[in-house]
């Protein structure tokens, strides 16, 4: 004797119209000989648990596409890409026979649709403003509110149902895409059936619209963004031209110096000494003394044109950086100044120099700037010292040089790397103004910075950095 049982759910229409569903059970009975005894059978309701099992189904299918285009929006910068994985996920969880994404203007008086999707040739073109006044638009634009017709008209008869009747569109459903608690735009879905939308599709089409909303202010501000760099990039080839052309000037400038102001300079110069080689019996002491200091300026004007020359040349030449060992520099700069060191009492004490990444040229001519002046400031001690030298500065090497002269009021230490600043009477100390101020530039083109500490009557000491100089 035996039992083999069967199950199969069976729809049954009952009384009132509703389909109910039945697990029926059933099972025949058999004798020890295999002969058909009995049959069993028992049914079950399940229409409550079916039910409850589609809508958990439908559920974790549309939470896997909701996840799907979040991933989408966090991905994607391109808003008409992300529009096309939208409605891919939208054909998924409603019935649609149209799609647009509807877009205001600032004064939200104007609507355009600025992307659509539709299974058939749709009546409104895209790209055309329209008024948002009367329009199921202005409706969602005051309310904040997602707006659902069952039935096109049920809600009011605004400017666009007869259109949309016209395409047999029977429902649909406006979404609003609200930027900063603004309506920016709305999404907007419709079908040929009526009735399309329940109310368990709207929080899911709610959650989508935020989702959207975000991929719209994400995609503006990457176009804002992408417009800045675009405009960043005119101006920077706009200055670019600007600089090229000041370059020009300057070159023509620096030519002019070069050869129209020393022509003149050598005329006052070669002047002046014939008349004090040639004439100075007629002239008296007073007009050799005048054009002695003619012939003075003259030469100094030549210097400043040099030093002038040379601050412009350091802003156009070409860095050629190597492995530049200071040492080798500080002893061809002081060989240089052995004329100006010879019967003064002069101690040169030249400590460790670590190499470093620099131009050579470049760095000599701040080494002998800095070194020069502290010659020249010296002149009237009895007994100069004069220290060469590197220090750690936060990490980074720091070269200097100290002297024990007249040294300055730190008070007016701004004006030290400026073009033809002074801090001492040109009768005491000569000069063109223009040595410290290359300094700095040759020092900042090298990515370094420069600075200097001092006393009154007590010395002072500059120090500079170049770019990678990380203290050994």
């Amino acid at each position: 004797m035996g039992e083999q049982w069967e199950s199969v759910e069976i729809p049954i229409l009952n009384k009132s119209g509703e389909v109910r569903v039945v697990l029926w059970n059933s099972a025949n009975i058999y004798a020890e000989s295999g002969e058909l005894q009995a049959t069993i059978a028992q049914g079950q309701d399940i229409t409550d648990r079916k039910r409850a099992e589609d809508e958990l189904a439908l559920y974790a299918r549309r939470l896997l596409i909701i996840n799907r285009m979040d991933r989408v929006v966090t991905s994607s910068l391109d808003i008409e890409q992300v529009y096309d994985r939208f409605v891919q996920g939208l054909r998924e969880l409603v019935s649609i026979d149209r799609t647009s994404v509807v877009l205001l203007d600032e004064s939200r008086e104007h609507w355009i649709v600025a992307m659509m999707w539709a299974g058939y040739e749709p009546i409104i073109g895209k790209g055309e403003w329209r008024d948002v006044k009367g329009s199921a638009i202005e409706w969602i634009v005051n309310q904040k509110l997602p707006l659902v017709e069952n039935e096109i008209g049920e809600k009011g008869e605004w400017t666009e149902s007869e259109a949309l009747r016209q395409e047999k569109i029977r429902s649909r459903v406006l979404l609003p895409l609200i930027l900063r608690g603004e309506v920016m735009g709305v999404l907007t879905m419709a079908s040929r059936q009526p009735a399309a939308y329940g109310e368990k599709d709207l929080d899911i089409l709610m959650l989508l619209s935020d989702q959207f909303s975000l991929a719209l202010q994400n995609s503006r501000l990457y176009d804002q963004v992408k417009q800045q760099s675009l405009e960043q990039e005119r101006i920077v080839e706009e200055r670019t031209a600007q600089l090229q052309k000041a370059n020009q000037e300057l070159e023509a400038f620096s030519y002019s110096i070069s050869h129209d102001l020393r022509s003149p300079l050598r005329a006052v110069d070669g002047f002046s000494r014939i008349l004090l080689e040639e004439h100075q019996a007629e002239l008296s002491p007073d007009a050799q003394h005048y054009l002695g200091l003619v012939r003075s300026n003259a030469v100094q004007m030549g210097h400043l044109i040099d030093d002038l020359l040379a601050f412009s040349r350091t802003s156009r030449q070409p860095l050629a950086k190597r492995s530049v060992n200071p040492a080798e520099i500080v002893e061809q700069v002081l060989e240089e100044l052995h004329g100006e060191l010879q019967g003064r009492n002069v101690e040169v004490i030249v400590s460790d120099l670590p190499p470093c990444q620099a131009d050579p040229a470049m760095l000599k001519r701040v080494f002998y700037n800095l070194i020069s002046n502290a010659v020249k400031f010296t002149r009237k001690k009895d007994e100069v010292h004069i220290d060469i030298g590197s220090i750690n500065n936060e990490g980074m090497t720091a070269y200097f040089v100290k002297d024990n002269g007249i040294g300055f009021d730190m008070n007016y230490s701004g004006k030290l790397f400026g073009v033809f600043s002074r801090l001492h009477s040109e009768s005491d100390y000569e000069g063109t103004g223009v040595g410290l101020a290359l300094v700095q530039r040759i020092v900042h083109r090298h990515g370094g910075r420069v600075w200097a500490e001092a006393e009154i009557n007590k010395g002072a000491t500059f120090y500079f950095t170049l770019e990678g100089g990380e203290s050994l």
